[in-house]
């Protein structure tokens, strides 16, 4: 059996990922092959969804399809699983060539597909985006372009998948402890691929903790106002202009951002961000896109619980820097500005 797993993102795959990578040689020891042809040292196989979406991210020196396939068809491995959520967006031409590829030992298939309610999603969404200053839009702004994204109907994501593999193959799961096997991600994905989680060797596998502090509003924002330019610092601050800032810089700036804050104890008000009406749209959209995967799917997923039934609390104002004193948001901005930019392996 080969189990590939498309995301979502934002969706528990880096918790997925790092396990799967933790554990390879127990796996394979139990006939489950998590091969690092295509990943090298990253815990996904991002890269064989660039090579096979033809995308100039692909990097061959970390393992190609073509290795892949000759390394699978001389294992003794029972399964093998692939991971990474670069494969979300893959279109029917190269699903139907992947598949070709890997249909080398007369494998059964099967697509894992997790969603994430939109109502979790999108805030989530936006903390992982500002914090690395992949934007600098407010959360209104962000919510509306989300809203609006071709990706937001995860149905068609999961059509062109299930149209190539067919229904059977799909394995579409929700992110909510409710519907998990033991309420538990890991423990419901070793059951997809055949193993016990309650068995000896199952109870023996590393699990990694969390990557990494999520956090707070007030970093977020503090951060948000450097790319936006609303800091209000003077030209001549270290943190004054992030344009030149690599890509490798902008996430090592925001995981120094959210160790500050860590120290602060900010990381411990995530804030509230959304609106009420932005509540009762996200839970809309993604219960109308289960309803279409429900008539198709050979199985039915839950619809999200309505509004009432939630803890759910509306913002009482948009969080923005202007929300924290001008003291305290000095001193963050002096303590970030001190911090290195050395890139750390193994940040998320």
């Amino acid at each position: 059996m080969i189990v590939i797993h498309i995301g979502l993102r934002k969706a528990g795959s880096t918790a997925i990922q790092s396990f799967l990578s933790a554990n390879v040689e127990s796996l394979r020891d139990m006939g489950v092959e998590y091969p690092t042809i295509g990943r090298q040292q990253r815990v996904d196989h991002n890269n064989l969804a660039n090579e096979i979406r033809g995308r100039s991210q692909f990097d061959p020196k970390y393992g190609t399809l073509a290795e892949l396939a000759d390394y699978w068809g001389g294992s003794n491995s029972e399964t093998l699983i692939l991971s990474g959520e670069t494969f979300e967006e893959s279109n029917p031409t190269h699903i139907g060539a992947l598949k070709e590829l890997l249909s080398l030992k007369g494998d059964k298939f099967r697509i894992l597909m997790i969603n994430r309610e939109l109502l979790d999603l999108i805030p989530s969404s936006f903390s992982q985006k500002v914090k690395y200053g992949d934007t600098a839009d407010d959360f209104d702004t962000f919510f509306e372009q989300r809203m609006n994204h071709r990706r937001i109907s995860v149905n068609k994501t999961a059509m062109r998948w299930g149209e190539i593999f067919g229904w059977g193959c799909m394995c579409v799961r929700e992110l909510d402890s409710r519907f998990l096997v033991n309420g538990d991600l890991i423990d419901d994905v070793l059951t997809m691929v055949g193993l016990d989680p309650s068995s000896d060797a199952a109870r023996a596998l590393a699990r990694p903790g969390p990557a990494n502090v999520a956090p707070g509003w007030r970093v977020l924002e503090a951060v948000r106002a450097l790319y936006s330019g609303e800091a209000g610092l003077d030209p001549g601050h270290p943190l004054a202009d992030l344009s030149k800032l690599t890509r490798n810089d902008q996430k090592m700036l925001g995981v120094n951002a959210i160790e500050i804050g860590q120290r602060r104890g900010w990381n411990e008000d995530k804030g509230l961000y959304l609106t009420e009406e932005q509540a009762l749209r996200a839970i809309e959209t993604h219960a109308q896109a289960i309803r279409k995967l429900n008539r198709v799917l050979p199985y039915k997923l839950p619809l999200p619980r309505p509004l009432e039934d939630r803890d759910f609390k509306p913002r009482k104002f948009l969080p923005d820097h202007t929300h924290i004193s001008a003291e305290r948001l000095t001193s963050f901005y002096e303590k970030l500005a001190a911090m290195p930019l050395t890139w750390r392996p193994g940040v998320a």
